[in-house]
C-alpha cells in the first residue's frame, strides 16, 4: 500500500499569498481549530477544521475544480490536512501560508 498521495503544495510567504488570495483564483481554507479561527482569521476564508470530517465538508462546500489556497495550524500539518482533501478528490492547491497566521500578522496584513 501506498502512503498516500504525493501533492506538492507549495509554501507561500505572507506577502505572496495575499498576492494570490487577491486575485480570487482561488478559494480561501482555513484549517484551524474553530476557537483559533474565532479569534482571527483572514477576511472570507471558509473554516473547516483539519478533523476526520474535513473531506465531507469539502465536497459539499467547495469547487474541486477551484485550487485551495490553506492556513494550517503547523506547517508540518501539511501532509494530513492534503491527504483529507484527497479523499473527496481536491488535488488542486495554490498554496499554503508558510508560518501560519503568525506570519501574516508579523508581515502586517490583514
Amino acid at each position: 500500500p501506498g502512503s498516500g498521495p504525493k501533492m506538492a503544495v507549495a509554501p507561500l510567504p505572507a506577502q505572496e499569498f495575499a498576492e494570490v488570495l487577491n486575485q480570487r483564483t482561488a478559494a480561501l481554507v482555513d484549517t484551524r481549530h474553530m476557537l483559533a479561527f474565532g479569534g482571527g482569521h483572514i477576511p472570507k476564508a471558509l473554516n473547516i477544521g483539519a478533523a476526520g470530517h474535513l473531506s465531507i465538508w469539502a465536497g459539499w462546500m467547495l469547487d474541486p475544480d477551484k485550487p485551495l489556497l490553506l492556513v494550517l495550524d503547523s506547517d508540518s500539518q501539511l501532509p494530513e490536512v492534503v491527504a483529507h482533501f484527497a479523499r473527496t478528490g481536491f488535488e488542486k492547491f495554490a498554496g499554503y501560508l508558510a508560518g501560519g497566521m503568525s506570519a501574516w500578522a508579523s508581515a502586517g496584513l490583514r
